[in-house]
């Protein structure tokens, strides 16, 4: 009986160990990326033929993003426990359903799990969900068997930092942009050898390029060969597009066309470009791509690129465009380390909670060393009492 103890003790904190980091990993990419996953909801809501206003799908994917976060946390912690247990039990159960639906019905082949990090066929996605729908089963039979790192008395203090953490990031990727690329568009990156080579590392997105003029010639190899500094204004929708940045978008045309600078636009709706020309009196050339291609180069709507030699040396949302004094220090390729990145995002997720779990260690241990003296004065003071009673 003992060894069984032992067993389903150390079954239930792997499966809670495994829950918990899908989870953790699933809720940060979801709020670096919350565009991202609004595209996926946009998908299903076009698949389901539901009309849902774009706020709203923002709401949802930063909620589910933050929901993710915290129940991973209280699994990681073992706080909330039987909670934490049953409500990743019916999340599990709800993914399943909804996995089990893409399975069969075929027509959406990612499900969004991972937003735009990780691409999972509905395949994946269904044996994924029946694997951690069945650990989150086990979990809510034994929950108390989960090992709690912090004490009941302290546990507020990680799912305030948690839900505090999960929307500043989110609020951030929303309003500027992404902190982490999980697209093929990154900065530094060589698009042209790339597009030409499909040399190493070679992008999915970059190879499958394809942008148009006006007479419908794909021109991307001309685009990307340019040796000229060339500005892209992507605008996936023109009618849901930002005008608020006008002024400094056309500054930035206007600086182009005095420095020997090319400047275009890249839309996927040659009709509807005549909109953006009324609202903001454009007067630079446009090229057509596909929709999901722009999305994916920045997310934003209006967004800027800077190519210089086919190599992508900046990247901005309508929200922080580049002052022109700022655009020469921008000619210089950026490489960027995903790993440092990572590295902050990731520590200023974890070194917090270990120093929870230190802090409430050391209040633990202060107070069974208090309750330990006070236990010690009492026995002294019984026996003292018991020695005048002898006398």
């Amino acid at each position: 009986m003992k060894l069984r103890s032992k067993v389903r003790l150390w079954i239930v904190n792997i499966f809670r160990g495994i829950l918990a980091l899908t989870l953790l990993s699933s809720g940060l990419v979801k709020l670096l990326d919350p565009l991202g996953m609004v595209y996926k909801l946009q998908a299903y809501a076009e698949h389901w033929a539901f009309s849902i206003d774009d706020l709203w799908l923002k709401i949802a994917a930063v909620a589910l993003g933050i929901i993710e976060l915290q129940l991973g946390a209280y699994l990681l912690l073992g706080i909330r426990r039987r909670t934490s247990a049953w409500l990743v039990f019916l999340m599990m159960l709800a993914f399943l359903g909804v996995s089990i639906y893409l399975f069969l019905d075929g027509d959406i082949s990612d499900c969004g799990c991972f937003g735009a990090a990780i691409e999972v066929s509905s395949g994946e996605t269904l044996l994924k969900n029946v694997v951690l729908s069945c650990m989150s089963l086990y979990i809510v039979c034994f929950p108390n068997r989960m090992r709690r790192l912090v004490t009941e008395r302290n546990q507020g203090m990680a799912t305030i930092y948690v839900f505090c953490y999960g929307l500043v990031v989110s609020l951030y990727s929303l309003h500027y942009l992404p902190l982490v690329t999980f697209t093929d568009y990154r900065e530094g990156e060589d698009w042209e050898a790339q597009y030409n080579t499909g040399s190493f590392p070679a992008r999915e997105g970059i190879i499958n390029l394809a942008v148009y003029n006006s007479s419908g010639e794909d021109v991307t190899s001309e685009l990307l060969s340019d040796s000229s500094k060339t500005f892209i204004l992507t605008l996936h929708n023109v009618f849901e597009a930002d005008d608020s940045s006008t002024d400094r978008i056309n500054n930035l045309y206007d600086f182009a066309i005095d420095n020997g600078y090319r400047f275009i636009a890249l839309t996927s709706e040659a009709v509807n470009y005549g909109n953006w020309i009324d609202r903001t009196g454009a007067s630079y050339e446009c090229l057509y791509a596909d929709a999901d291609v722009l999305k994916a180069m920045v997310r934003s709507n209006p967004g800027l690129l800077l190519l210089q030699n086919g190599t992508l040396v900046g990247k901005w949302g309508t929200n922080n465009l580049p002052d022109i004094e700022e655009i020469p220090s921008s000619l210089t390729p950026i490489s960027t380390n995903e790993y440092m990145t990572w590295a902050r995002i990731i520590l200023l997720l974890i070194v917090p909670m270990l120093l929870l779990i230190i802090l409430d260690g050391v209040w633990i241990g202060q107070k069974y060393r208090g309750h330990k003296l006070r236990m010690r004065e009492l026995l002294k003071g019984e026996a003292k009492a018991d020695a005048n009673e002898q006398k």
